[in-house]
């Protein structure tokens, strides 16, 4: 592989797991945020915030399956959002920290989860036929492929 190639896949590496960590703490947030709402507030929520896209558009696609998802969130439903959003979140830092360290064995590691949370998500995407879950499943296969070129680039630099 060319140095230049190598080189962008790097820079793409970083990029995506900065993208994990901010993904991590945006998803505690709103798993936290989650925990303290009930059921009419986060309707409220969903509705202010797509408004304006349901006013220009009342066919919306997307925006109507979100407001119809909220709409019918049960208490199971929101807890297990909770408890996903931050497992998942915690899961992200803890790789970005694992990653960062650049420490060989972290990469195998990280490949592991992100390899068991992408099979975990794939069930969650059947189930539900989420948006949002599959562009996360997406990025997770894009880091996983990342993850085997930037193990290579570590160890190539650890034995010189």
């Amino acid at each position: 592989m060319k140095n230049s190639e190598s080189k962008t896949l790097h820079n793409f590496f970083e990029i995506g797991i900065i993208i994990k960590l901010i993904n991590g703490i945006f998803e505690i947030f709103a798993g936290t945020v989650l925990f303290f709402l009930n059921s009419n507030q986060i309707i409220s929520f969903v509705q202010k915030v797509l408004w304006k896209e349901l006013a220009n558009d009342p066919q919306d696609v997307i925006a109507n399956i979100i407001v119809g998802s909220v709409s019918h969130l049960s208490v199971k439903a929101k807890l297990f959002a909770v408890i996903y959003l931050i497992a998942h979140g915690i899961i992200n830092i803890g790789l970005f920290a694992l990653l960062s360290s650049r420490k060989l064995w972290a990469y195998p590691l990280a490949g592991f989860l992100l390899i068991i949370i992408g099979l975990y998500e794939v069930s969650i995407f059947f189930r539900t036929h989420s948006f949002i879950m599959f562009f996360l499943i997406i990025v997770d296969l894009i880091i996983i492929l990342l993850l085997r070129f930037e193990y290579l680039r570590v160890m190539k630099l650890n034995r010189q």
